[in-house]
């Protein structure tokens, strides 16, 4: 059975960050920012398959940060902590990845974090 808790945190991300609007898809207007998306990927642990079926799923979330302030190194850094309050810190996912990386557009400042985990059927999340 595939848990899905995309959600249950997409809702605790909207909660949470007071620093940023959160949201599924990419921005079309400049005055969304800053702004996160969040992508979710839920994958089948095979090694936990058995004859009732999947036991555990890999679980990857995928942040992307925009931000065109002018102070957008700080606006960035308070919008990562409050993230890592709720990926890492309440839902203990691991994060593998975060760093900035270029954008089309020079006026926005794009950063991305990466967190990882598994979680069981019945919605426990285990570091992976």
């Amino acid at each position: 059975m595939i848990a899905f808790v995309d959600n249950e945190i997409y809702t605790k991300l909207k909660t949470e960050i007071t620093a940023a609007k959160v949201r599924k898809e990419y921005p079309e207007e400049l005055s969304d920012f800053p702004c996160i998306v969040a992508n979710f990927s839920n994958t089948t642990n095979p090694a936990t398959i058995d004859t009732s079926g999947e036991r555990h799923n890999f679980l990857s979330i995928q942040i992307n940060i925009f931000s065109q302030s002018q102070l957008h190194q700080t606006e960035i850094q308070t919008i990562r902590g409050q993230i890592d309050a709720v990926l890492a810190d309440f839902y203990k996912m691991n994060r593998t990845l975060d760093d900035p990386v270029s954008n089309i557009d020079p006026t926005i400042t794009r950063w991305i974090m990466r967190y990882e985990g598994v979680i069981s059927y019945n919605n426990e999340m285990y570091r992976r």
